[in-house]
């Protein structure tokens, strides 16, 4: 699912271009993301199993709210940094987030420290940190608005019909 994280805040950071409400884009997203995991889960033959669990424990419907709400929170949050800031400052935002849980990891569950670790980190972080700023460069040097490749359907249809 690496590929999904790379998807998803592009695809996330085109529709806010296009106009949608923040709760438009955390909608399609969640729906999308539901079928596909409904389709794979049941691909793998877990589906089953994870609704008989889930049947016979009435402690999981508590996890499961406390889940969603703040699941909410922090995809309601991941968005608005999308919308402003672009996809690539996001998944910058979440690398860095993944990286203080292995710092915290380190600190609270000590193992043995390899410089590997810090490469690794530098790497990463340092090439999310210039495709940022690259683009940031490019968007502040364009003194042109920036254009969406995509028109919707709808809005050429009826330019089309307003034309006749």
């Amino acid at each position: 699912f690496v590929c999904a994280d790379a998807i998803l805040p592009n695809a996330q950071e085109r529709l806010f271009k296009l106009k949608s409400s923040r709760l438009e884009v955390t909608l399609y997203t969640n729906f999308f993301t539901l079928i596909v995991m409904t389709i794979t889960t049941t691909l793998s033959g877990d589906l089953p199993a994870v609704l008989k669990h889930a049947a016979s424990n009435s402690q999981l419907a508590c996890y499961l709210t406390v889940y969603t709400l703040i699941a909410y929170a922090a995809i309601s949050t991941f968005m608005i940094i999308v919308k402003n800031y672009g996809g690539v400052t996001a998944v910058l935002l979440g690398t860095a987030r993944k990286a203080m849980s292995i710092v915290l990891s380190f600190l609270l569950f000590p193992k043995e420290f390899s410089w590997m670790y810090v490469a690794g980190t530098a790497c990463v972080l340092g090439g999310l940190t210039t495709i940022s700023l690259v683009k940031q460069y490019k968007k502040a040097d364009s003194h042109e608005p920036e254009k969406c490749e995509t028109q919707p359907m709808i809005g050429k249809n009826i330019q089309s019909l307003r034309n006749k």
